[in-house]
Formats: structure tokens, C-alpha cells, sequence
């Protein structure tokens, strides 16, 4: 009986020392708890033995490891929520990171979020809608928006509470199918000639289809008056 008695001290100095390991690591005291099967306040007790003070710890270790790894992120111009995804963090990674280390608020609303609202604005300006935008954000950001958040980003970019007047589309695209025909037109080349070479550029017409001969014609001579 007394070998037994030994025998689980010796156990029990083996969990302890463990468990002082892990507070060192940074590891949270519920996290602990948990793990081992014991209440909170008896993680407390033991760290209180040896003196540790649990709660500084944790603030110093998730501090340094968040600068280390979430921070150096940042300086590559990578948004909150892509890095989110790429280190599979969890909400309440995310919320330890508000509290002991980066702020991803400050990100939320500094480079990144002007970065971005310049880049809808700019979209927005071309013409595009909004759905169009929220598709090229997402290929280029790797982050999903709503319609409306194209919106309030324009808005926010040049600081009105109304949205900008601009051309649209379509009158966008006939600028750029007559720029491409003034560019290539020839006196000495028939129409069917320069439909074909604008097709083989890849120029589109106004509702992005195959250029036709008539269409072409119809802007050369009544449109451009180029003839």
C-alpha cells in the first residue's frame, strides 16, 4: 500500500510538471483544465505553487507568436480575413488576437480597406455593376462582398454620402470598339477586311458578341464619318 502511495505521487508530480509546461507554452488555464480533467481553480493552485503567474504568460507567449506569424502577414498587404483562412483560425483565435496582440481593426479600416475601396471605385467608374465587382474582388481578394458593400465603398472612397455620376457600360464599350476601328481602318481596306482583322484582335462588339460586317460599316460611315 505504502508502494502504491509512492508510485501515484510519482504520477501526480508527472501531471503537475506537464501541466507547468503548458502554462509556460501560453496554453489558457481552461484549455488545461479540460485536457486534464481537473477544475480551473486547481490549475490555478498549482501554478501558484511554483509561482508562475498564468495570466502574464499567456498575454507575453500569444503576444509574441501573433507578431511573429499573424503580423508578418499583415506587412504583406494580406486582408484579416484571407489570413483567417489560410492559418484555419478560429472566432476565438481571432478575439485572442484583439486582446493580446494585433489588432485586426486597425487593418480593417488603415491600407488594406483604402486599398480596396479604391479598387471597387475604380471598377465602379469603368462602369461595371455591382455584381460584376463583387466577382473581380473576389478573384483578386479571395473575399466574398455583398452588393451593397460596393456601394458604401465607393461612397467611403470619395468621402459623399451620394454615389458618383458615371457613363455606363455599354457607352464605355462603343468608345473602346471605335478607338479599335479608328486604329486599324485603311481607305484601301473594305469592311470585310477590318471586321475580320478587329475579330482576330479579339475586339468585341457593344454586347460583348462577334463583330459583324453591317455593324462595322453602319460606324465607319455614319457614326466616325471616316469616309
Amino acid at each position: 500500500m505504502k508502494n502504491n502511495s509512492k508510485l501515484l505521487n510519482k504520477e501526480l508530480n508527472k501531471r503537475d510538471t506537464e501541466i507547468v509546461k503548458m502554462i509556460l507554452s501560453g496554453e489558457s488555464l481552461v484549455d488545461i483544465a479540460s485536457k486534464y480533467g481537473v477544475t480551473k481553480q486547481r490549475i490555478h493552485q498549482i501554478s501558484n505553487r511554483c509561482k508562475l503567474k498564468a495570466r502574464e504568460i499567456q498575454f507575453d507567449v500569444n503576444k509574441q507568436m501573433t507578431n511573429a506569424i499573424y503580423g508578418t502577414l499583415i506587412e504583406r498587404k494580406m486582408s484579416p480575413k484571407i489570413i483567417k483562412n489560410k492559418l484555419e483560425l478560429t472566432d476565438q483565435h481571432v478575439r485572442r488576437f484583439l486582446k493580446y496582440g494585433v489588432d485586426m481593426r486597425v487593418y480593417s479600416v488603415g491600407a488594406y480597406m483604402k486599398e480596396c475601396d479604391k479598387f471597387i471605385y475604380d471598377h465602379y467608374m469603368e462602369g461595371y455593376l455591382a455584381h460584376e465587382i463583387v466577382d473581380m474582388f473576389k478573384k483578386k481578394y479571395d473575399v466574398t462582398k455583398r452588393i451593397g458593400d460596393i456601394y458604401v465603398s465607393v461612397k467611403r472612397h470619395i468621402k459623399s454620402d451620394r454615389l458618383p455620376k458615371r457613363v455606363s457600360r455599354r457607352h464605355i464599350k462603343s468608345k473602346e470598339l471605335d478607338d479599335a476601328i479608328i486604329k486599324v481602318y485603311n481607305p484601301n481596306k473594305t469592311d470585310t477586311m477590318i471586321t475580320k482583322e478587329l475579330n482576330g484582335m479579339g475586339v468585341k462588339n457593344v454586347n460583348g458578341g462577334k463583330l459583324c460586317v453591317a455593324s462595322i460599316s453602319y460606324r465607319i460611315d455614319k457614326k466616325l464619318k471616316l469616309r
